[in-house]
């Protein structure tokens, strides 16, 4: 039985739901799933401890999620897994092209999404509530735009990889949105044109966000920009919502399903296979 454990620090939209995309019934007799996490913390001691502890677990793969990759956090991280000798993919929201530089040359794959934005995290706005809120919007948007299917299409084939005992598949993608739509196999065109715009809302979202809590000096502005970042978020999931409403109601709504042994299998008709 395959062993996958996933270490995570810091926090982006994909973070939080991201080990049930391999076992989403619970039913899978082939792999195991373990998961350490620093929470929102992101420094090199968090990702030291967070690296230690999944590679205690003895795993056959590990996943590294973390958003920045420049940053100290998760350098050190990405320092240990090239040197820990166990498969390794990372999943992140951006990165700069020396650090994938880095992680090519160390052997370890990676999944770069480009509609997993910065939180507005400003402490006069941001509190608990919100961030679950924009949390919440966002993996609806990630859901319904593909990503989420790419994730869990690529890591499938690294863990098939691994369970025929040939060189391990590790992808080097970067999902933009045309990529990311190609996932997620729209059969309406219309639903395929929301999906996209909801990806594109996700990416201007960053592009607020960031401003709001870096570059924006005067205080009110900065309000007004992270602010806003979290309306537009919104704004995406309510997009991407319409898009999932338009496939229902043509009875076209594309589903890869785990079985037991890890096989996947399609379903198109809600009635399919009955």
């Amino acid at each position: 039985m395959l062993k996958v454990v996933f270490a995570k620090i810091g926090m982006i939209g994909i973070t939080p739901m991201i080990e049930g995309l391999f076992d989403e019934r619970a039913v899978r007799t082939d792999i195991v799933v373990r998961s350490v996490y620093s929470g929102c913390k992101m420094e090199p001691f968090d990702a030291k401890e967070v690296v230690e502890a999944a590679l205690a677990f003895k795993p056959n793969l590990i996943i590294f999620v973390s958003p920045y990759l420049q940053g100290e956090g998760p350098l050190e991280a990405v320092d240990l897994l090239s040197k820990c000798g166990v498969p390794t993919c990372v999943i992140t929201n951006t990165a700069s092209k020396a650090v994938l530089d880095k992680l090519e040359m160390n052997s370890i794959g990676y999944i770069v999404v480009d509609a997993d934005p910065m939180i507005g995290a400003k402490k006069e706005f941001l509190d608990p509530v919100e961030m679950c809120l924009f949390n919440s919007d966002i993996i609806r948007v990630l859901a319904l735009t593909g990503v989420y299917r790419a994730i869990q299409v690529e890591v499938d084939k690294i863990i098939n990889s691994i369970k025929k005992g040939v060189k391990p598949y590790l992808p080097t993608l970067i999902l933009d949105k045309e990529k990311a739509l190609n996932y997620a196999n729209y059969q309406n065109p219309y639903a395929a044109a929301k999906a996209m715009a909801a990806f594109e809302a996700a990416r201007l979202v960053a592009e607020l966000s960031t401003r709001g809590c870096y570059a924006v000096k005067d205080a009110v502005k900065a309000l007004y920009y992270v602010s806003a970042s979290h309306e537009v978020m919104r704004l995406a999931s309510l997009l991407a919502d319409e898009a999932r409403e338009i496939e229902k109601g043509k009875d076209r709504v594309e589903r890869l399903i785990h079985l037991a042994d890890g096989t996947v299998i399609r379903r198109l008709k809600l009635l399919d296979g009955l």
